[in-house]
C-alpha cells in the first residue's frame, strides 16, 4: 500500500464518498489505481491556483472530479464530460457545486446502438488547465494521435497539463501475460477465480482490439508535448503525464 500524507487522507475521504459501482469496479481490478487517483487529485488541489478548470473525459461517476472540487473549498471547478445517463445521475444525486456533468461526446457525435439516441460532440467554452482521461480511449480505437491533439488544441491552455492512463500494449506477449498474471493475483482479493477467468475470456474474444501499443501511445504524446513523463506503473496499466 502506498502511504498518504494529511492532504491524500483528506482527499481520500471526500473521494470515497462519491464511489459508485463503476469506481469501486475499478479500483478492484487493478492494482494501485485508487491510490494513484487519490495522489494525483490531492496533488492537483495542492498546485493549481484558484478559478482553475479540470476536466474528466469519461469520468463517469464523477468522484475523481468531485473530490478535486470539494476538497480545494470551490476554488477549482471541474466538468465532467460522459455519454453515459446512468453515471450522470450519479454525479447529480450528490452534487458539488462548481463540479458540472456535461452530457456530451468527446471528439465526434455519437449514436448509441441500442437507444439510436445521438449525442453532440462536446465544444468546451473555455480551455482548461488539466485534462484527465482514464481507461476511456482503449474501448473507442487504438489510434490516439487525434485524441490527443483534439484534447491539446480544443481542451488545454497552452501550459496546459494532460493526465493519461490507460491499458497498453507490451512489446511481447509474453511480457502482457506476465503482467495479466500479477493483475489477477490482486484481484483473486475481491473476486473468485472463475469470475477472473470469465474476465480473460472476454479479453481473448476483443477488448484488446482498442488498445495500443506502449511505444505508439508515447510516441504521439511527444508529438504534441513539451514534456513527458510515465508517472504510473501497474503492468499493463500505465498512466503519463
Amino acid at each position: 500500500l502506498l502511504a498518504y500524507t494529511k492532504l491524500e487522507e483528506v482527499f481520500n475521504k471526500v473521494y470515497s464518498k462519491f464511489k459508485g459501482n463503476f469506481d469501486n469496479h475499478i479500483a478492484t481490478s487493478i492494482p494501485t489505481f485508487r491510490e494513484t487517483q487519490v495522489k494525483v487529485g490531492s496533488a492537483l488541489v495542492e498546485m493549481l491556483p484558484d478559478n482553475s478548470l479540470v476536466y474528466d473525459i469519461g469520468g463517469s461517476e464523477g468522484g475523481f472530479v468531485k473530490a478535486i472540487t470539494e476538497v480545494s473549498g470551490g476554488k477549482i471547478k471541474s466538468i465532467n464530460l460522459d455519454v453515459n445517463e446512468s453515471m450522470q445521475k450519479a454525479h447529480e444525486n450528490s452534487p458539488v457545486e462548481g463540479s458540472v456533468f456535461v452530457n456530451e461526446a468527446f471528439y465526434e457525435s455519437y449514436t448509441d446502438e441500442d437507444t439510436g439516441k445521438t449525442y453532440n460532440k462536446h465544444i468546451p467554452n473555455e480551455k482548461a488547465d488539466v485534462v484527465h482521461e482514464s481507461m476511456v480511449f482503449q474501448f473507442i480505437t487504438p489510434e490516439r494521435k487525434s485524441f490527443i491533439k483534439e484534447v491539446k488544441d480544443s481542451y488545454l491552455k497552452n501550459d496546459g497539463i494532460l493526465l493519461l492512463e490507460e491499458k497498453v500494449v507490451p512489446l511481447t506477449d509474453e511480457q502482457w501475460l506476465a503482467n495479466e498474471s500479477r493483475k489477477d493475483a490482486y484481484k483473486l482479493n475481491f473476486y473468485t477465480q472463475e469470475e477472473i477467468s470469465g474476465k480473460a475470456e472476454e479479453v481473448l474474444l476483443g477488448m484488446r482490439q482498442n488498445q495500443t501499443q506502449e511505444e505508439d501511445l508515447i510516441n504521439a504524446l511527444k508529438e504534441e508535448f513539451t514534456f513527458v513523463q510515465e508517472y504510473w506503473d501497474a503492468g499493463n496499466f500505465k498512466g503519463y503525464i
